[in-house]
């Protein structure tokens, strides 16, 4: 695909469908900058920097935004769960999660998964 065919595919997209599916362009991104607002609070310091499972989680976020705007999609919903499953994933595997998963417990998924 060219860059010209890229850019009339995403003035597609941002004329017609995502105005019905995402609601107001200027409320979705609002609520999407409340929710990573929110989320970045603690994180929004000098030198501060954003992990790969902090991003999934933000985008996790950006799902539940627009899960609230717009015309229902079942792909925000989808999208939604795989983002946080993804999330999951990277900080279990940096062994970073607490509870019934221990470090030990990562090493084990981790030789098993090589």
């Amino acid at each position: 695909m060219k860059k010209e065919e890229i850019l009339m595919k995403a003035a597609d997209l941002v004329s017609n469908s995502r105005q019905e599916s995402h609601g107001d362009t200027f409320k979705n991104h609002e609520q999407i900058a409340d929710y990573w607002n929110t989320y970045l609070d603690n994180k929004l310091k000098p030198m501060a920097s954003i992990t790969p499972d902090e991003v999934a989680m933000m985008l996790g976020l950006l799902k539940v935004s627009r899960s609230q705007v717009g015309k229902h999609n079942i792909d925000d919903y989808v999208d939604g769960a795989a983002y946080m499953a993804i999330a999951g994933e990277l900080k279990l595997e940096r062994g970073e999660i607490m509870g019934e998963v221990t470090r030990q417990h990562v090493m084990k998924l981790n030789k098993e998964n090589k």
